[in-house]
């Protein structure tokens, strides 16, 4: 079976948007970087792996073609876009990397969970400007506005 074309993360666009506001976590020999993303219907993926790491393309797409493999059998449950980013200068073997996938479908799957269940947001001791030791807890999907004295 091959990855569908849905479920490949492509575009400028959506691909900056994931560096830029993604979250990220290293399981050795990959770096994961994600966004949560509500509005797509399957999670999205892409890899990357450096050339000043892997100089020969056969053995870049090697590891694409096992990292791709790895991910389609042990896809998030959640919508999320995720990109995996190749860090050793060896070429891992298959079954390094299905572990690899499983364990960073496992804490994406934690942080899908923690974020349906996470009802508010809490803002412990700001300090900031004129805040002294602020403590918050503000709703999610409700609006909230804060008033307060100008000048």
């Amino acid at each position: 079976q091959h990855l569908p074309k849905q479920e490949r993360l492509h575009g400028k666009i959506a691909v900056n948007q994931l560096f830029d506001k993604s979250k990220r976590f290293t399981v050795y020999p990959l770096r994961v970087h994600y966004t949560q993303q509500p509005t797509i219907a399957h999670s999205r993926m892409l890899i990357s792996i450096p050339k000043r790491l892997i100089k020969h393309a056969t053995d870049r797409n090697l590891l694409k073609r096992r990292i791709r493999e790895a991910y389609r059998v042990n896809k998030p449950e959640s919508p999320i876009d995720i990109a995996f980013v190749y860090m050793d200068n060896q070429i891992a073997t298959y079954d390094t990397l299905v572990h690899c996938i499983k364990k960073a479908t496992e804490i994406l799957n934690n942080a899908a969970l923690q974020l349906k269940n996470n009802t508010y947001i809490e803002i412990l001791g700001a300090r900031v400007h004129n805040l002294k030791n602020v403590d918050v807890t503000i709703p999610r999907d409700k609006m909230v506005v804060f008033t307060g004295l100008s000048g």
